[in-house]
């Protein structure tokens, strides 16, 4: 059933929204590529300077490039894909915590419970969570597709290679438009780009 969203209530207009408070607590709740940049435009504003602010991120590594993570199987370097390692964090007085993810909200106390049992406070709650990869839901897919949405699920193409099966790829949106197949492949396989829009 789809979610109603009839009676969700109006966003304020710019000018009625409630200011951050000078020493006030800040919780970003995901580390991908925009939670990422609303750090960076907190920093930009000055307001890392007044606020207390924390970020939360599933994943063990900070923020690191989703859009070139194909080309993670040629070098296997994680470090080349962060968009800012730890010290730049600590740095700009933000509070990072990595391969924490969040498991329950409590908006009455303004509480946030973490998978490691830790409970933070916060007086604002910023869900920067992004997306999980959709599968089509084709007849025939079985288990044979790898849902490709971050280093923790890492491209399958050299699996396939090793065990002699035939990839092909059905793709689309900006990570498709960057994938890069590892060299014993780029020989091997036809990609063909799927999209259901018709973009010409």
């Amino acid at each position: 059933m789809a979610p109603d969203f009839t009676s969700a209530p109006k966003m304020p207009k710019p000018s009625a929204r409630r200011k951050l408070a000078d020493g006030s607590a800040l919780v970003v709740v995901g580390n991908g590529m925009v939670g990422c940049k609303l750090c960076e435009e907190l920093i930009q504003k000055g307001l890392h300077r007044r606020l207390h602010t924390t970020v939360i991120g599933a994943d063990p590594l900070p923020a690191y490039d989703r859009i070139k993570l194909s080309t993670y199987v040629d070098h296997r370097d994680s470090s080349s894909l962060l968009l800012h390692d730890r010290d730049w964090y600590e740095n700009n007085n933000i509070t990072l915590r990595c391969g924490d993810p969040v498991t329950q909200i409590d908006r009455d106390l303004k509480t946030i419970v973490l998978s490691s049992g830790d409970r933070l406070s916060y007086d604002t709650l910023i869900l920067a969570t992004g997306s999980r990869p959709f599968v089509p839901p084709i007849e025939g897919i079985g288990g044979s597709v790898a849902a490709i949405s971050g280093l923790n699920t890492p491209p399958s193409s050299h699996n396939c290679y090793r065990a002699n099966i035939p990839p092909s790829k059905l793709e689309g949106g900006v990570f498709a438009c960057y994938c890069k197949l590892p060299p014993p492949l780029q020989s091997t396989i036809h990609i063909f780009y799927v999209h259901k829009h018709n973009l010409s």
